[in-house]
């Protein structure tokens, strides 16, 4: 009799067999010449708007200003506008207190009790001094640098869950139902998100505030997923931070738990994460990541950050591309990112209009 080999009878065998060939057909390229990494590029960045699509129609973004309140060296905004026909965006928009028009960061919740979060708001809707979280309140450290800073809800979270969820806790999210419905209509939490993230571009166009062709994203966690996939697909955003995600699909939301919105019909089947951050280049790109974060281990984030340096080097791009590997588990450091993104985008440090928080 032969012996039963445990491998054949795997229910993921075969798609773990496929992964380990590598033959993913959108896989960066090895190359010499820039022309054909930027063809690769264009294909790549292509077949991902297909891969997440079909899209929703740009309407008119209809804004509204919901409340307006001034603070300690800067005016709060809590606006909204339309994202898909029909959806309404919520975003908290900071504006330093300063009079000429300034570069702006979109700041991108991960999961928890959503934009507030990221602005220095408690889940009980007090200001809070310091902060508290794994956020570290980075949308109002970077408004305190002296960017406008607009921090939209992501769907699934804070003001825009379903009911059960609002019944559940105030951290409760929505991901399993968007999910679901989105799966079922051919879409997903990934291409949800990063739409709300272009028409959240839109936006900030039409703001007097802001330098138009001065905008970058930063985000951590679930939201290190968003501003990955966003900035692969908007070329409009011309500098990124990616907090606490960039790693391996492998290493990271395959081989462990993760909340069901990481996922996305076909992505590991065209490319790595890596490849899907190579279509960034050679804009502006920061990673930052804790050594201990237990979540997305620091072996595939550090590889995946020696694959895309030595690509912004060939390119001849190299000082656009940095990497921070902090002593602490999950959550914003900002320490190399801040400065990063102050320099790629332009802003004046001299303009700060207040301390920063790190």
């Amino acid at each position: 009799m032969s012996e039963i080999n445990e491998s054949e009878y795997r229910a993921i065998g075969p798609f773990i067999r496929r992964y380990d060939r590598g033959n993913r057909p959108y896989r960066m390229p090895d190359w010499s010449d820039p022309a054909d990494f930027y063809r690769w590029q264009d294909k790549a960045r292509d077949r991902l708007k297909r891969r997440l699509g079909p899209w929703p129609r740009r309407t008119a973004l209809k804004p509204r200003l919901l409340s307006r309140s001034e603070q300690h060296g800067y005016i709060h905004e809590l606006v909204d506008y339309i994202g898909a026909p029909g959806d309404r965006i919520p975003a908290h928009l900071l504006l330093p207190d300063v009079k000429e028009a300034r570069p702006a960061i979109i700041a991108i919740h991960g999961h928890g009790y959503g934009a507030d979060d990221v602005v220095g708001i408690r889940e009980d809707g007090s200001r809070r001094q310091e902060p508290e979280t794994y956020h570290r309140d980075f949308g109002l450290a970077l408004c305190r640098l002296g960017f406008v800073v607009i921090a939209p809800e992501m769907a699934g979270f804070g003001r825009r869950r379903e009911l059960s969820a609002i019944a559940d806790s105030r951290s409760a999210s929505s991901c399993q139902e968007l999910f679901i419905w989105s799966l079922m209509m051919g879409s997903s939490p990934i291409a949800v998100r990063a739409w709300d993230i272009m028409r959240t571009v839109d936006y900030l166009t039409t703001r007097q505030e802001v330098i138009p062709d001065r905008i970058g994203i930063m985000g951590i966690s679930g939201g290190g997923m968003v501003t990955l996939f966003s900035a692969a697909l908007d070329q409009r955003l011309s500098a990124v931070c990616i907090s606490g995600y960039l790693n391996t699909f492998r290493s990271s939301v395959l081989s462990i738990e993760h909340c069901i919105c990481n996922y996305a019909h076909g992505l590991l089947a065209d490319a790595e994460m890596a490849d899907y951050a190579a279509t960034i280049a050679p804009r502006s790109l920061c990673l930052e990541s804790g050594i201990q974060d237990p979540i997305f281990p620091i072996d595939a984030t550090r590889k995946t950050a020696a694959i895309l340096a030595t690509l912004y080097h060939k390119l001849g791009y190299g000082d656009h591309f940095s990497a921070e590997f902090f002593d602490d588990v999950h959550r914003i450091s900002g320490q190399m990112a801040y400065p990063f993104l102050a320099h790629a985008l332009g802003l004046q440090s001299g303009h700060a209009s207040g301390s920063l928080l790190l």
